[in-house]
């Protein structure tokens, strides 16, 4: 069986980090303490909430699932060529910017 070692920068790998880090420590009275912790409650629920919502994404009809892809793809392409033709006018200005002019 096969283990992937790579692991996903996703919050739930870094939730106690998250928590520890954003804690003030310097807090000693009672009830702040206690709506700093419930507002860190809810926030991590607001973000498991969304991770839910992220996977259990589904499209009202096929129509819309297949727009979707193609718009995908097409942004995809359109940065592709946004790409190549930096790389192209970079060639380009590169080639004639090191060419001896005789006049």
């Amino acid at each position: 069986m096969k283990r992937s070692y790579v692991q996903d920068e996703s919050f739930e790998n870094h939730i106690f980090q998250y928590i520890f880090a954003r804690w003030d420590y310097r807090i000693i009275d009672d009830n702040l303490s206690h709506r700093h912790e419930q507002r860190f409650k809810t926030e991590i629920k607001n973000i498991l909430f969304e991770r839910n919502d992220k996977i259990n994404f589904k499209f009202d009809h096929a129509k819309d699932k297949i727009i979707f892809q193609i718009s995908r793809i097409a942004v995809w392409l359109l940065t592709l060529i946004i790409f190549i033709g930096a790389i192209t006018a970079l060639y380009f200005t590169n080639r004639f910017t090191f060419q001896v002019c005789f006049i």
